[in-house]
């Protein structure tokens, strides 16, 4: 084919693609190829026509064998560099560029293309020259004008930025990307109104624009309006329900308005989009922490820790839930470490004087609370841990004033009714009763936790039917024997921080703690021939192995708790309800029964601000039903059990305290030791609401603490017979 034939075949062939005949136009690209290898033109258009179509690799092929041939042609190397581009090949694409630029230093598009994939590098400098040579060569195009807005954007240059979007929504109102940009910078610099109507500019141009809703949610929670946040952040998953970030967020709002089980979900939806979300980990893990499960909660925040290591917030909840578990120095360390990422951290420093204070040390924490107590405490968890400490001190009035004028303003619903708990505890002290009912009262019904008391009667049936008499004589009971377990059971409040405390300033004991371990063991029980699973269901198909199996578990831990010890208390007080179970494992364990006057125990129950295990403990004719099971199921256990049981009463202890506690300290099999009258000097971390008691000497002012509160308790006092 002659030169001439050839050129006007390339004529023809570029008619027919602006025409939109494309398949026509590659076919005679094909013809020329063949007929005339060496035609660089002809390589070159089917290379784009292929990259049109998606056929990258025939496209890139094409493209080389052009550049080959004339390695002048600006052209080719702009469309090689886009093939490369979109396989997200950038270094090779920047190559392509810069070699299209080369041979032609007027080519608009290449200069803009150039400028977005340097941006894209983070290559900032190159990426800024690149983009105003873009805008230079065509001032009234918007694209150069987007490419340098993403570059800065992506700098963290938000006022550029900001201003490079603007030029771009001149230059192209229509464009609702770019809108969504603008609003994007305009929130991060904290021009919300601004950024606002931008954000809607760009759902009236773009109604499908879930980006854009997520944005009006974030402007909504900086603004403290959570409802209307959380309805933004809906209105956005309605668009795109696979968008992991709102679920996130509205995951986070739901949580600051105390709607934990549906944040939990929202968790959960983001988590399994996109498992790698640090966020979300911590997110999820803090909730947990709420509804009072630390040990489901740890593992989402160290993961979170690991994939954000300068995760403050994933630190201080950590410490948080290591707190919980009696771990106070890995706490602490976690609550240093986040003190040294952000300095003015107000929850990393209210954490760690709570660990002070548990640990005995209320100097110490008034030392980490000393500077913000000089510039004034804004903050719910500051100034509930300056309230423990001015508690412990004798000093109430200090931090009542605080925490009442931080309940003006608004707050999260977590931090509201952990001040109306403190603000309750600090008038109880101070003996201004009506007062501290009130706080309690508003802070209980601030927790929004479900207790259906019948089907917690039906349960404590089943538990009795279960074990009766019968069962109890015949069940399996473990082959390893072991004296070292000491349960120490009853209702929370009833005086078993005390008593452990007691018995863990003897030398052969170790204070435990309320281990979980039973109670995984218990609901962790496999389905027998019967088909039940967990407890007690389970409990009639358990045979000789699987039984010294749970047991070996449960001691394996106690050893590596406290090897030495010839005793370790477990002082969870649910476990009251797997006493049979108890039996069955550890049939040479002894259990200690901790009572108290009902009325003292609903009470104290009531002002304390459980987790969601104590459901039953925030209305009062609740706490009546749970009581009269917990106390029917005693009864039961005994008449049924033959293993060791004591029964200590908090009002005797109090006292005649000498008499008890050598009974006590008898009943383990132990000699006695005056260490443990001066319990309170015993120096170990107390990781429940009773740490302060056993830091004390033994008082009186608890016992019918009842009556001074008469006046509110009538539905109790009738419940309670």
């Amino acid at each position: 084919m002659s030169a001439q034939d050839a050129s006007a075949r390339l004529s023809e062939a570029l008619d027919l693609v602006e025409r939109g005949r494309i398949p026509d136009a590659r076919r005679i690209y094909q013809e020329l190829t063949a007929s005339d290898p060496a035609n660089a033109e002809a390589w070159m258009m089917l290379g784009s026509i292929d990259a049109e179509n998606g056929d990258l690799g025939a496209a890139e092929e094409s493209l080389r064998r052009a550049i080959a041939l004339d390695p002048s042609m600006p052209e080719a190397h702009f469309y090689l560099a886009n093939v490369l581009r979109v396989q997200g090949r950038l270094e090779e694409a920047l190559a392509s560029l810069e070699a299209a630029v080369g041979a032609d230093a007027d080519y608009a598009e290449a200069w803009t293309l150039l400028g977005a994939v340097h941006g894209m590098l983070d290559h900032a400098d190159r990426a800024e020259e690149c983009c105003r040579r873009a805008a230079e060569l065509t001032p009234g195009s918007p694209e150069p004008w987007m490419n340098l807005a993403n570059a800065r954007y992506r700098q963290g240059r938000l006022a550029e930025a900001a201003d490079d979007y603007r030029r771009v929504v001149q230059l192209q109102p229509g464009a609702a990307i770019a809108w969504y940009m603008l609003g994007s910078s305009l929130s991060a610099l904290g021009n919300l109104e601004e950024a606002e109507a931008a954000y809607r500019r760009a759902l009236e141009l773009e109604p499908g624009h879930a980006e854009s809703w997520y944005g009006l949610g974030f402007i909504a929670s900086r603004r403290q309006e959570h409802a209307t946040a959380a309805e933004s952040f809906r209105r956005a998953l309605q668009l795109n329900p696979r968008y992991a970030e709102a679920h996130n967020a509205l995951a986070s709002t739901l949580q600051t308005l105390g709607q934990y089980q549906e944040a939990l979900r929202h968790y959960d939806e983001a988590l399994r989009l996109a498992p790698a979300y640090a966020e979300a980990h911590s997110g999820r893990g803090s909730v947990l922490l709420v509804l009072g499960d630390p040990g489901e909660a740890i593992p989402n925040l160290r993961e979170a820790i690991r994939l954000k290591p300068d995760f403050v917030d994933a630190r201080i909840s950590l410490a948080s839930a290591l707190m919980s578990r009696s771990q106070p120095e890995e706490a602490l360390k976690l609550c240093d470490e986040a003190l040294q990422i952000d300095p003015d951290n107000r929850d990393a420093v209210a954490i760690a004087a709570t660990l002070e204070q548990h640990a005995g040390s209320p100097e110490r924490a008034l030392e980490r609370l000393q500077p913000w107590i000089e510039r004034g405490i804004d903050d719910a968890n500051l100034a509930i841990a300056y309230a423990e400490v001015t508690k412990s001190l004798d000093r109430h009035g200090e931090s009542i004033e605080v925490m009442e004028t931080l309940l003006q303003g608004p707050l999260p619903v977590t931090s509201q009714r952990n001040l109306h708990f403190q603000l309750g505890r600090m008038y109880d002290a101070t003996g201004r009763h009506d007062q501290a009912f009130e706080h309690y009262r508003m802070g209980n019904e601030l927790r929004p936790l479900e207790f259906d008391p019948l089907a917690h009667a039906r349960e404590t049936d089943e538990i009795i039917e279960t074990c009766n008499r019968d069962f109890m004589a015949s069940a399996p009971r473990a082959t390893r024997r072991s004296d070292k377990p000491v349960f120490v059971v009853g209702m929370p409040r009833s005086g078993t921080s005390l008593v452990e405390q007691i018995l863990a300033s003897h030398t052969a004991v170790h204070g435990a703690g309320e281990l979980p371990d039973l109670y995984q063991i218990a609901t962790g029980l496999p389905a027998g021939p019967g088909g039940k699973a967990g407890y007690p269901g389970a409990l009639p198909g358990l045979d000789q192995q699987q039984v010294d199996e749970l047991a070996t578990r449960y001691l394996e831990h106690l050893d590596q708790l406290a090897p030495q010890a010839v005793r370790v208390v477990d002082k969870m007080p649910g476990n009251f309800k797997f006493l049979g179970l108890i039996q069955m494992l550890f049939p040479d364990a002894r259990v200690i029964h901790c009572t108290r006057d009902p009325l003292d125990t609903c009470l104290s129950c009531y002002f304390q601000d459980f987790a969601r295990s104590h459901a039953y403990s925030c209305d009062l004719e609740h706490l009546a039903a749970f009581y009269n099971d917990y106390r029917r199921l005693m009864a039961h256990w005994k008449e049924v059990l033959d293993i060791p049981m004591l029964d200590v009463s908090y009002e005797e202890l109090v006292e005649n305290q000498e008499e008890v506690s050598r009974r006590m300290v008898d009943f383990c099999g132990l000699e006695w030791e005056d260490s443990c009258l001066r319990f309170h000097e015993t120096e170990r971390f107390v990781a429940t609401a009773s740490y302060d008691q056993v830091r004390r000497p033994l008082y009186r002012k608890s016992v019918a603490r009842w009556k001074r509160y008469e006046r509110h308790l009538g539905p109790l006092i009738e419940a309670l017979g």
